[in-house]
């Protein structure tokens, strides 16, 4: 493979040239937060860790399973739901 190919159809030019990205490069964006374990997630939210892991297998908190036995939570995915599901009180 030439190298004028790989300018031409180099994945990183066409995100430049095309200002409004896919799903597939959103999906690929780098991700620079910490990965929080089970423990470090229900201390966060003041439960157990069973409860963690009911919510992560109903879709409510994002994970990230690596491998066949590790499983993480991205701690921005948390902080997410947290603010998201966060009421003030009128006073």
């Amino acid at each position: 493979v030439s190298g004028n190919f790989l300018r031409k159809y180099s994945p990183t030019i066409f995100i430049a040239k095309n200002r409004t990205p896919s799903a597939m490069q959103t999906m690929h964006t780098p991700r620079t937060g910490k990965l929080l374990t089970k423990k470090q997630v229900a201390e966060k939210l003041h439960c157990s860790t069973r409860t963690v892991e009911n919510f992560a297998e109903r879709g409510i908190i994002p994970k990230v399973t690596l491998g066949t036995k590790m499983v993480r939570f991205p701690e921005d995915g948390i902080e997410r739901i947290i603010d998201a599901n966060t009421s003030t009180t009128l006073q």
